[in-house]
């Protein structure tokens, strides 16, 4: 199910509502479309975190359609991966509902609402795919998922969404490097003409770190469903 209230919350109240009282541009954007980019990939990125953990151990534990699956004729990897794809699938759609607003109140064009995509469902998955090699590995993860929800906070409020993280405590600043969202969030801001060096270095960090996520999904899969 798609989260339709958030985005036009975050755009109405923060960009337009607190974006009037800040006039200065932000690293080259105006702050209502500086604060959209952030709400935009925040929202994506805590909505697939959420989809690695409850959703994930109750295929296991709960209407087991995991283990359901797996004695039909696929494999373990087949399973943990179209996981994956539809998360992915459910996440693209978030977010171009999120890119279709801001077109539709003029914070960008419709194609730079169409570069905003990538890079945001990117950081998504590349939150999904650990946190689902986890939940399948550790058999009693929901102890801790209260702990990991309160982490999304962090990965959302320290990752540059709604302020640079340079005004941040710099005690800080280096938790911004273990959140996808900042990643994502300067090739985005970028691409709407925010200047940002080492782009590259960001997007490949996301692919390894969803690439090594997936492969531990599928490991996590096999270990759980023979079992």
């Amino acid at each position: 199910m798609l989260n339709l209230g958030a985005p036009l919350v975050y755009i109405l109240s923060l960009g337009f509502g607190l974006g009037r009282q800040i006039p200065t541009p932000i690293d080259g954007l105006q702050y209502p479309v500086y604060v959209s980019t952030g709400a935009m990939v925040g929202t994506v990125v805590t909505l697939a975190g959420g989809f690695a953990l409850w959703p994930v151990t109750l295929g296991f534990e709960g209407n087991q359609h995991f283990i359901a699956a797996s004695h039909a004729p696929l494999s373990p990897w087949q399973i943990s991966l179209g996981e994956t794809l539809a998360v992915g699938v459910r996440i693209l759609a978030q977010a171009c509902f999120f890119a279709g607003l801001g077109a539709a109140f003029g914070l960008w064009s419709p194609i730079g609402a169409a570069t905003q995509l990538p890079m945001t469902v990117l950081a998504g998955l590349a939150l999904y795919t650990p946190l689902q090699a986890l939940t399948a590995r550790f058999p009693h993860a929901e102890r801790h998922y209260s702990a990991i929800y309160r982490g999304f906070a962090a990965i959302f409020l320290l990752g540059g969404a709604f302020a640079p993280i340079s005004l941040l405590p710099t005690s800080v600043q280096w938790f911004a490097w273990f959140s996808p969202v900042w990643h994502a969030l300067l090739v985005n801001r970028a691409l709407l003409g925010s200047p940002a060096p080492g782009l590259a270095l960001h997007v490949v960090l996301l692919l390894i770190v969803t690439s090594v996520g997936s492969i531990g999904g599928c490991l996590g899969f096999r270990w759980r469903l023979a079992r």
